[in-house]
């Protein structure tokens, strides 16, 4: 069974080093000559990084942004979100020590010392939070009404072997079963030095049945009249057990608009544990999450970001697979992502899926499945920007990134849209698709210039070399984020560090990287 496993802190540190800070501003990048329209992408390109931050959780968001009272000139500050339920910012240009912000780790569901997908997995500022120092933050809570968890059936039965695409036919939810809760949560922020910051109000608490899909880094205020977007995962186990994904009347699996500024939202500390908008508008009327859905067809997915570039405004967001495609969309108002119809790319032929037919072949083409699936009523789905098979690409678990505004690093870079995977390679987890080397990877592609989606584009070019510092095992990739307003881009990593003495256990610590110029460099 395919899943995004999540290194946890072992040690919390809250004294950071800065490590780097190299500016990477350099642009004797070999192809810099090329037109950067038409260059490099049969090539590996190279970059290097430089180490900013260190000892936090696992990283699984970075934002950019100022405080309330900041005056001077040096920039936005990093604020930085870990898995173990932190929240962090830097000084002014994103370097410097860290200083805790929030910490809502006594709230979260307990982590397993080993791997985990609960946690603090999302962190947004508001886009006048200059001003008015709000913030959200969305992480998983232990249940409070639940009875117990339900069980996970994959294909072939309970415990039985996940690979084959012949599921189970969806079952009957039962409401009162769920493993946790994920809640959305506002806090208020104010100057430096006013830490730490204060609780304003419970927007949601929603009932997730299992403790996988829950997304990560799921969080962004959309540019047309700052609604709150949140990805969130279709409940878990394996296969969209529950059908959740492409049921308008239910929470889970979709992208959810929460309006967080209407003059007449009341703070209400949402907790009741809800799983249906009809649950939600009865327990918790002042929350205003609107039923005409931004997405659905959501198996697991988050890393969000918005482009915006010449008065054209683009939403991306990265959609992690179950067996075979990894994908990226770049998605508008009322889109479908097609699961558990689609995945990616290709059908999935599943017993639960209402378009399965005897011999039904996983790779018959996407306009197929769309002309099937428009006569039982399905909406029409959202073609990806681009795919990655697990087996051909060796991707894992896609790490959603964003389109690069800057030519710091090279022409290559320029107005690609930068992303990246969880790992590659053998980590000796039993019973998991091998191979896992704990390496992250990164990757480039270039949007058409037309807006639209390919559907059938395959990665299998634009793969990104990192020269030194993340090429060890046991390295994974959390997070990436880009401050727009310095053209600096950034890796939240989490993973093994060397022990301190011989014969000693390796620590798992977070750490921020920042991407530089090369300089040249080729393997």
């Amino acid at each position: 069974m395919k899943v995004w496993l999540f290194l946890v802190l072992a040690v919390v540190g809250v004294g950071i080093a800065n490590a780097g800070g190299g500016g990477g501003n350099g642009n004797n990048n070999p192809h810099q000559s090329r037109n950067c329209r038409d260059c490099c992408f049969d090539d590996d390109a190279v970059v290097d990084v430089d180490l900013i931050h260190y000892g936090i959780g696992g990283p699984t968001s970075i934002q950019f942004g100022r405080l309330p009272g900041d005056k001077s000139y040096w920039g936005n500050r990093m604020f930085i979100a870990t898995q173990d339920g932190r929240v962090f910012y830097s000084a002014q240009g994103g370097g410097g020590a860290l200083t805790l912000l929030l910490d809502v780790s006594s709230f979260l569901t307990p982590l397993s010392a080993f791997y985990d997908e609960e946690g603090l997995l999302g962190l947004a500022l508001h886009p006048y939070f200059y001003t008015n120092g709000r913030f959200f933050v969305y992480y998983t809570t232990p249940a409070i009404n639940a009875t117990s968890a339900p069980p996970c059936f994959f294909a072939g039965g309970l415990g039985g072997q996940p690979g084959t695409r012949q599921g189970l036919p969806h079952r009957p939810y039962n409401a009162t079963e769920y493993a946790s809760a994920v809640v959305l949560e506002e806090y208020s922020a104010g100057p430096e030095g006013s830490e730490p910051s204060t609780f304003v109000n419970r927007w949601l608490t929603m009932k997730h049945p299992f403790t996988n899909h829950n997304g990560i880094d799921n969080l962004m205020f959309d540019s047309e009249n700052n609604d709150l977007l949140i990805a969130v995962g279709d409940g878990g186990c394996y296969l969209d057990q529950f059908g959740f994904a492409q049921n308008r009347s239910h929470l889970l699996g979709k992208v959810l608009v929460v309006d967080v500024n209407s003059v007449s939202r009341v703070a209400e500390n949402c907790t009741t544990e809800v799983g249906t908008f009809e649950e939600l508008g009865a327990a918790c009327p002042n929350t205003r999450i609107l039923t005409n859905l931004y997405a659905m067809g959501v198996r697991n997915a988050g890393h969000m970001s918005l482009d915006k570039h010449n008065g054209i405004v683009n939403r991306y967001i990265a959609f992690i697979g179950q067996n075979r495609k990894e994908a990226i969309y770049r998605f508008e108002f009322e889109s479908n992502f097609g699961w558990v119809t689609l995945e990616g790319n290709e059908c999935t032929c599943l017993l639960n899926d209402p378009l399965r037919v005897t011999n039904c072949d996983f790779e018959q083409t996407v306009d197929e499945c769309r002309s099937a699936s428009t006569a039982i009523g399905y909406v029409g789905y959202t073609l990806p920007l681009v795919t990655a098979n697990q087996v051909t690409s060796r991707t894992r678990s896609i790490v959603g990134g964003h389109v690069y505004r800057s030519n710091a690093l090279g022409c290559i870079f320029e107005d690609a849209y930068i992303f990246g995977d969880w790992s590659q390679g053998d980590n000796g987890i039993p019973g998991f698709p091998a191979p896992f080397t704990g390496e992250p990877t990164l990757w480039i592609v270039r949007p058409d210039d037309n807006g639209h989606n390919n559907g059938d584009r395959e990665l299998s070019k634009g793969r990104v070399r990192i020269r030194r510092g993340l090429v060890t095992n046991k390295n994974y990739l959390y997070s990436i984020g880009y401050d727009a307003e310095s053209g600096d881009f950034y890796l939240g990593v989490n993973g093994q560090i060397s022990p301190v003495q011989p014969g000693g256990a390796p620590s798992i610590v977070g750490r921020i990287y920042k991407l530089k110029d090369a300089k040249g460099y080729h393997f």
